[in-house]
């Protein structure tokens, strides 16, 4: 199994380097408010990403 797409990914997104800006921009907000905020940005990324997995090269070549 080829691990390079994989390590790409977390080159570009850095899940580790996104956390402490999450915490200071949301440590004002209650639980439930903090947790619909991972909800919506996880969600976001994810879609973000995959149309860009799966529609990339043609969006590029196409323009």
């Amino acid at each position: 199994m080829d691990l390079k797409p994989l390590v790409t990914l977390l080159a570009i997104v850095n899940p580790l380097a996104c956390v402490p800006f999450f915490i200071h921009f949301t440590h004002d907000f209650a639980p439930e408010q903090r947790r619909r905020t991972v909800w919506i940005a996880s969600v976001t990324v994810f879609i973000v990403i995959a149309v860009s997995a799966l529609l990339g090269l043609q969006i590029l070549t196409s323009g």
